[in-house]
């Protein structure tokens, strides 16, 4: 786990799996330079994170007071609808116990995954700023040893829009 901060000082962590760590190092650490990004203190970025279980489920057909009965009684930490999607979160010990809840009240998850989420992330309202925070991103997920890029930020939908 690589821990860097992108342009503006937003936190990154970058998850890699490889069987080279200098080769994997080295191009973590290319990436960023060339993206105006630098490496951080180990554990500086990543005690702004949390380990968390996320499991969305679509919402049609599903009743929510129903759905918050069962991944509550499961463990779940939190549940709220995101647009047409229910939004659920678990602590990093309880998601498989949720997960085979949910499997058992007949329920499919659209998505669901260990992750890792920003507890307070910061809000990027400038055109600008996100493009080159994107820009990081994409080139590191481009990498072949890196598993996973975490951010610690929320881009306006108005500047995604205007992205696109």
């Amino acid at each position: 786990m690589y821990e860097a901060y992108a342009p503006g000082g937003i936190g990154i962590l970058v998850q890699a799996l490889t069987d080279n760590k200098n080769r994997a190092a080295s191009e973590i650490k290319n990436a960023l330079t060339k993206n105006g990004a630098s490496l951080a203190q180990q554990g500086a970025v990543s005690r702004s994170f949390q380990r968390k279980g996320q499991i969305y489920i679509d919402a049609a057909g599903v009743d929510e007071d129903t759905l918050m009965n069962i991944v509550l009684e499961a463990g779940a930490e939190d549940m709220q609808r995101d647009g047409d999607q229910f939004e659920v979160l678990t602590a990093f010990t309880d998601y498989s116990a949720v997960c085979e809840e949910i499997s058992k009240a007949g329920l499919t998850a659209a998505s669901s995954e260990l992750t890792m989420l920003p507890d307070l992330p910061t809000d990027i309202k400038d055109k600008e700023q996100a493009q080159k925070v994107m820009k990081l991103i994409d080139a590191l997920d481009e990498l072949d040893d890196v598993q996973n890029v975490y951010g610690a930020f929320e881009i306006d939908d108005a500047i995604l829009a205007e992205m696109e």
